[in-house]
């Protein structure tokens, strides 16, 4: 069983040994996070070369050396042959995270399908039991949280940050728990975001009668 947790891998060393489509996966799941992303591999495909420049990664276009993985935070092996899979599992320390495409049960973590909006993630994991089931659950995670709803969250934070600057402590709680409104969220997604604000700051008024 895995243990879910959420990582802050900016300024991070991450390590890709592999060139193929799942190593391209893995860039994909990389974007935006300021990691600093090294793969190593003879060759690479094309969309990886993209997703390495947008990250400002580097491409080493050769085989694995044990030495490729010193002081990398995670290390991502993505590679068909066993014997270079074994070769970077020997390398890694135990104070390392690696993940292996070729087995999970052979490295000591996993990757969470996510459903990304603005602040929001939503991770969906089946501990590797059923990949399909995790895909089909983002699925439906997707069409729950549509991409505009990353613009609710990002109300949710500034209203948040408002009524911190603007309440008492002691009657702030019960203000942020009603920002988790129905109404407000219909406001935000047709776009009313007037109406949104007028909403909190009539609260606002009430709290500090």
């Amino acid at each position: 069983m895995y243990y879910p947790i959420a990582l802050n891998i900016e300024r991070k060393k991450i390590v890709i040994v592999g060139g193929g489509m799942i190593a391209t996966q893995k860039l994909r799941t990389l974007q935006g996070y300021g990691a600093y992303v090294t793969l190593i591999s003879p060759t690479i495909t094309d969309e990886a070369k993209t997703l390495l420049q947008a990250l400002d990664g580097v491409w080493h276009e050769r085989n694995f050396e044990k030495d490729d993985v010193n002081d990398a935070f995670i290390v991502f092996v993505a590679t068909n042959n066993k014997e270079v899979n074994e070769a970077v599992s020997a390398a890694v320390n135990a104070q390392q995270l690696i993940l292996r495409a070729d087995g999970v049960s052979q490295g000591n973590m996993l990757n969470q399908a996510v459903v990304r909006r603005g602040a929001l993630s939503i991770a969906v994991c089946t501990d590797g039991a059923s990949p399909s089931l995790t895909r089909k659950l983002k699925q439906r995670l997707e069409e729950q949280f549509p991409a505009s709803y990353d613009a609710y969250v990002s109300f949710l934070a500034q209203a948040r940050q408002h009524i911190l600057a603007n309440v008492p402590r002691d009657k702030s709680r019960a203000l942020l728990g009603r920002l988790v409104d129905e109404e407000l969220e219909q406001y935000v997604a047709q776009g009313e975001l007037q109406r949104a604000w007028a909403t909190v700051h009539k609260w606002l008024d009430e709290a500090n009668v």
